[in-house]
């Protein structure tokens, strides 16, 4: 999906860049075409930024070594100062 996402953009980009030629070399009436086709881009990238998003926060992460599997940062730190003393 990020690959889409890359590409979508780049053409989104390369229509609106070919606007002024088209105008110039199209004419007034041939400009609506790189405006809808950059907008259509725009929207395929915006949708497969969704799915990538969706996709990502359905994936849990698995602990791992440096990662404590009880989060509880004030118990762990009491613990600590108990074994100093």
């Amino acid at each position: 999906m990020k690959t889409c996402r890359i590409v979508f953009t780049i053409l989104c980009a390369v229509c609106l860049a070919a606007l002024p030629l088209v105008g110039i070399f199209g004419g007034m009436d041939y400009i609506v075409l790189p405006i809808f086709f950059a907008g259509v881009f725009f929207l395929l990238m915006l949708f497969c930024k969704k799915k990538q998003l969706e996709k990502e926060a359905k994936s849990t992460p698995t602990p791992d070594f440096f990662t404590p599997i009880n989060s509880d940062t004030e118990t762990q730190t009491k613990a600590d100062e108990s074994e100093k003393e």
